[in-house]
């Protein structure tokens, strides 16, 4: 059987909602599947298809004139959405959590429980530090929190760690948090505090990390 007439799995948004169907090429240069009457047809024989998603299998074979078939060595036949790049510092120094501050992450006042907000700093210092080292890492101490205002249920909470200062296996990451009102956009820092973070190798011994770059400040 040439390729052009082995069956195509895809996975496609039909009149009756989502399914997958293998169209085989007919003799008249049309399309049909085992099923296709379900779905409707067009005039030229194809089930009628909304929108095609996704491949339902890796295995799907390639046939060169369906509109909707692919093959990894013909990506243009169903070509994916282009990805924004995200601009970063080498090696990168920043990394910024989003949470919501639910019921159970409150006191009795409605506001943020203290130590979620430290579990929350001391995770942004984690992969902070992790990811600018691209090594193992541990929390060495945490410095002076200072917790300035109240965050309250419902609000945003957008963590900030960033890398402030290095020596040979430590990190010093300064985290924020950074409470918005979901409905009118008003943002307030909340809570600052600094944690050292210590890299460490494979067995387990601090190792060194890359210097800052020059142009970043330090604390």
């Amino acid at each position: 059987m040439d390729a052009a007439y082995e069956p195509t799995w895809v996975r496609t948004h039909c009149l009756r909602g989502i399914a997958s169907h293998a169209f085989e090429r007919t003799a008249a240069g049309g399309w049909a599947g085992p099923r296709s009457g379900i779905y409707g047809a067009s005039s030229k024989g194809a089930p009628d298809l909304l929108e095609p998603i996704e491949i339902n299998a890796p295995r799907a074979l390639y046939a060169p004139n369906h509109p909707l078939s692919y093959h990894p060595r013909h990506p243009t036949a169903f070509p994916a959405p282009a990805m924004t790049p995200i601009p970063e510092t080498i090696p990168p120094i920043e990394v910024r959590m989003a949470e919501i501050v639910f019921p159970n992450h409150t006191n009795h006042l409605g506001t943020l429980f203290g130590g979620q907000a430290l579990a929350w700093m001391d995770k942004a210092a984690f992969l902070a530090a992790a990811r600018y080292s691209r090594r193992t890492v541990v929390t060495a101490r945490s410095d002076q929190v200072d917790f300035k205002l109240p965050i309250r249920i419902g609000q945003m909470v957008e963590t900030v760690g960033r890398i402030v200062e290095v020596g040979r296996s430590s990190m010093k990451v300064e985290v924020e948090l950074i409470a918005e009102d979901l409905h009118t956009g008003e943002r307030k820092l909340c809570t600052r505090g600094h944690f050292v973070m210590i890299a460490l190798d494979a067995d387990g011994h601090p190792t060194s990390v890359p210097s800052l770059p020059g142009d970043i400040p330090g604390p």
